[in-house]
């Protein structure tokens, strides 16, 4: 997508901001005692002349180990690029 965003508006044509990030549960299972997570993100994508679009993604992990790791790793799925 980033690739994409700078072959339309150019390198410096555009920026990307997290305007909130939610953790929407966190739940651990007793038996397999490993965590899941869901998380809400809102992001705004801004032009440089200040035309911006807001979207909501979500993403979700389970069967993690540690709660901070799940967290951790749900985050990067909604805001690093892949």
């Amino acid at each position: 997508m980033i690739n994409l965003a700078n072959e339309v508006f150019g390198f410096n044509g555009w920026s990307s901001r997290i305007v909130n990030l939610t953790t929407d549960f966190l739940d651990y299972n007793e038996e397999t005692r490993k965590y899941n997570v869901g998380v809400t993100a809102i992001i705004r994508v801004t032009l440089r002349d200040g035309v911006y679009h807001e979207d909501i993604g979500y993403g979700m992990i389970e069967n993690t180990k540690s709660k901070g790791a799940a967290i951790d790793k749900v985050r990067a799925q909604l805001v690093e690029p892949s």
